[in-house]
């Protein structure tokens, strides 16, 4: 990014961030109209909810999908106050040792009870770690969802849109975020029909295996074979070899299966 540009930018991207300013509609109507979209995929990643939302809208209505994906792929939920905190190391575990450690020189502390209150120590600093593991990998941005929830229903209009959602369900750094919007596609059946006729495979496989629903891998099979024909002119051996593995039919699978094998040993049957 041209350093410059952001210089020129500070005062909108402090107000982006907070979302306090009385100038906050102001603001991200002149950033959509800037059409710079790279440092507005930026902001939106840090972003209050308050001024997120708006610019989502906006982006929406304007079509530009790029900025929306890089957030719902790279957002995540504010830090709440005192949220994350270390602790100092050790809280009573400290003090304790600091107490054994100020009446050494006097009498002593036997080594048994030292190495209890070591144990102690390091099994609560393990818990505090194991604690925010679980309170990251819940994590629960709002704003991801609801950039979902804007795409969703442009998938049927929308190309881009559909490549939107497919880079949030593999690239997003959130489980759930990239289960639902797998999800979506699948259940969107315009989607599903232009991944199939696209012979986009890699995608389909990707989307379903997220989905984590056999259903989403028989929904995609089953469009697929109606291209059966077009994968086997092109000997697109991945596709034949998904709908062998996914079709709910067996004639299909098993003509499926013959033609991945043909095509893989480079002869296809008469």
């Amino acid at each position: 990014m041209d350093l410059q540009k952001l210089i020129d930018q500070g005062p909108n991207i402090a107000v982006i961030i907070e979302g306090t300013s009385w100038r906050l509609d102001d603001t991200v109507d002149a950033l959509v109209a800037s059409e710079d979209w790279d440092l507005i995929g930026r902001l939106l990643v840090s972003a209050s909810e308050i001024s997120a939302r708006p610019l989502v809208q906006k982006l929406v209505e304007r079509e530009v999908y790029t900025p929306l994906a890089i957030a719902a792929c790279m957002r995540r939920q504010p830090r709440r106050p005192g949220e994350g905190a270390a602790g100092g190391g050790g809280g009573a575990a400290s003090r304790i040792f600091r107490d054994i450690n100020a009446e050494d020189a006097e009498k002593g502390v036997p080594d048994y009870i030292r190495a209890d209150i070591e144990e102690m120590s390091k099994t609560a600093t393990q818990t505090r770690a194991s604690s925010m593991a679980r309170d990251a990998a819940m994590d629960r941005d709002p704003t991801r969802q609801y950039i979902i929830d804007q795409i969703a229903p442009k998938m049927r209009e929308s190309e881009e849109a559909i490549n939107a959602m497919i880079a949030i369900a593999r690239a997003s750094a959130w489980d759930e975020t990239r289960r639902t919007a797998a999800l979506k596609v699948a259940n969107d059946s315009l989607a599903v029909a232009r991944l199939a006729r696209g012979q986009r495979t890699e995608d389909i496989r990707e989307i379903s295996r997220i989905a984590l629903l056999s259903q989403v891998a028989e929904t995609f099979a089953r469009e697929m074979g109606k291209s059966f024909k077009q994968y086997a002119n092109d000997k697109d051996a991945d596709a034949l070899r998904f709908i062998a593995e996914h079709h709910p039919d067996e004639q299909y699978k098993d003509s499926a299966r013959q033609w991945a094998e043909s095509i893989e040993g480079q002869s296809a049957p008469e």
